[in-house]
């Protein structure tokens, strides 16, 4: 086993999250901030529609979908509750998203980028403009030393995070508990998965 204690020794566990993957998943897919509701203003007859370019402010929303068609995201309450996946803690508004800003994830934006008001679109978003490939190498054993001394039990399934120096924050899903070592991988729960968005442009400020 490679030593990596020694990684770790610069981080420190801030949290247990009592969720699972499939709960993390269900967290904002597209690392969002929440947006608020504002009344649609549609262009008068004549004028020209505008669409949504690079620097542009869109009130978009979203339903997110796997490949086997299990959503993993929404800001549409009532998709949410149709799916089972609704957060009673969740404000579900339409997402806010500065055109160029990489706020959102490579594919969801330049899928916003055309469209006008009112218009509705499908788009797949591969995983290398999502959240890229699965990486091994961010699969690591952490020795259980650090939970101890942090005084918490690590729990199979649920999600840990720890703090860099520099304050960047580093999730973790717990994958399995060994008598000297925790294996715990650090990869974003939608790695390796192409992700299917359902879009509708409310606004474009």
């Amino acid at each position: 086993m490679k030593p990596f204690m020694s990684f770790f020794c610069f981080l420190f566990i801030l949290m247990l999250l009592g969720c699972s993957k499939e709960e993390v998943g269900q967290r904002s897919a597209t690392d969002k901030e929440e947006g608020s509701h504002t009344a649609v203003q549609l262009p008068k007859e004549g004028d020209e529609m505008e669409s949504v370019q690079l620097g542009s402010v869109v009130l978009v929303d979203y339903v997110g979908t796997l490949d086997n068609g299990d959503m993993f995201d929404t800001s549409v309450r009532e998709e949410a509750e149709k799916a089972d996946i609704l957060n009673p803690e969740r404000n579900y508004t339409p997402l806010r998203v500065s055109v160029g800003q990489k706020q959102v994830i490579p594919g969801f934006e330049e899928a916003l980028i055309g469209m006008k008001v009112g218009e509705s679109k499908t788009v797949a978003i591969s995983p290398e403009k999502a959240y890229g490939q699965v990486d091994e190498g961010l699969v690591q054993k952490v020795p259980i030393d650090i939970f101890k001394n942090a005084g918490m039990q690590p729990i199979a399934g649920t999600m840990v995070q720890f703090q860099s120096r520099d304050g960047r924050p580093v999730s973790a899903l717990i994958q399995e508990i060994q008598e000297d070592s925790v294996l715990v991988d650090m990869n974003h729960p939608l790695a390796g998965e192409t992700l299917h968005f359902r879009l509708t442009v409310n606004q474009i400020q």
